[in-house]
């Protein structure tokens, strides 16, 4: 089971390297999605349903922060 927080709470989980994976799942409201992200630990972290336009572009920042943690956390190639 997943934990919900908010969703700025994911991005900063991302910025500092604790997130290796993220994805959309929809939600039952139409039109609504959550963003979830599987953290290092093996844990999962879940936002609240958005509208599927906003979470997306969420989505698209989330998995740039990934890929940017691993050069500045890491210290690991782009």
């Amino acid at each position: 089971m997943a934990r919900r927080l908010p969703s700025i709470y994911l991005e900063g989980l991302a910025a500092t390297g604790h997130v290796v994976d993220a994805r959309l799942e929809e939600c039952e409201v139409p039109g609504r999605v959550k963003i979830v992200c599987r953290l290092r630990d093996g844990g999962l972290v879940e936002s609240q349903c958005i509208d599927e336009r906003g979470a997306r572009r969420l989505l698209f920042s989330i998995k740039e922060y990934i890929r940017l943690s691993r050069v500045i956390v890491r210290g690991q190639g782009a």
